[in-house]
């Protein structure tokens, strides 16, 4: 190699090749991450978007098949022109008594995931929080009314607090592994999991005032709506530590739905 031609392992090559690149990082990594960033920000819109079209959508098409299946058969259908071939008139109630129904049955159809147990027991739940709300309102003067017998009973209750907090902290965790393995995402009520396992909810924001209205119960009262909702939506009796198979092997085997039952 002659003297004239630059040694590609120099000093002064490495030197060139790292002061034109200082300006311009273009690392493989860097760009890679930066991708799937990109992919990742652009997925989650799409994903937003989609929910949004979805739910722009779900009434008018929920509506118009409502509207189908309480509407009355056409008399241009092959099935009704058959009918009428065979004797029957439009508006004529059929059986022997003509006795039957006339118009169609109503359907309720179901556009969400939830089972209809579930469905059953949020709302006795939301019927208890409403009577709970009331409670509260009415707390003074019932206090005020108390026969001794009462207030000596309300006295009790609350130095069973520590047992209450233990089973309100046992049936967050059965909640929260109940809810799950039926693909449930976030707690009917938000303290109904425990807090440190809650996921983040996308209207949070919304909800706030509701969630401060919510921290007003009681742990006795929190204890008993969620141990209706347990045992309506899942046959489970945290005394008990078992899910029953259904609604007849719960009532047979199941003492009751207090501490005090077992």
């Amino acid at each position: 190699m002659s003297s004239d031609e630059e040694d590609y392992m120099s000093d002064k090559i490495l030197a060139a090749c790292t002061s034109s690149n200082k300006g311009n990082d273009v690392r493989p990594g860097l760009i890679h991450n930066h991708s799937r960033k990109r992919e990742h920000q652009i997925a989650v819109k799409k994903a937003r978007l989609d929910e949004d079209n979805k739910k722009k959508l779900q009434p008018s098409a929920s509506t118009r098949l409502q509207e189908g299946l309480s509407t009355s058969i056409s008399s241009s259908n092959k099935g009704f022109a058959m009918l009428q071939k065979m004797g029957y008139k439009e508006g004529q109630a059929l059986g022997k008594t003509e006795s039957g129904i006339v118009e169609p049955i109503g359907i309720q159809v179901k556009n969400d995931r939830g089972g209809l147990g579930r469905e059953a027991a949020i709302k006795e739940i939301q019927e208890y929080r409403a009577q709970a709300r009331l409670k509260q309102l009415n707390k003074g003067r019932e206090i005020e009314q108390m026969t001794p017998e009462e207030y000596r009973r309300l006295k009790s209750l609350k130095s069973q607090s520590k047992q209450i907090n233990i089973d309100l902290i046992k049936s967050q965790k059965a909640c929260e592994g109940l809810d799950r393995s039926m693909n449930v995402g976030y707690p009917v009520m938000k303290w109904f999991w425990p807090e440190n396992r809650l996921p983040i909810d996308p209207n949070e924001e919304e909800d706030a005032e509701e969630e401060e209205e919510e921290e007003k119960f009681e742990n006795q009262e929190k204890l008993e709506m969620l141990t209706r909702y347990l045992r309506s939506c899942y046959f489970y009796c945290i005394h008990c530590g078992i899910k029953y198979e259904n609604a007849t092997d719960f009532q047979t085997n199941c003492p009751g739905d207090t501490r005090d039952d077992h």
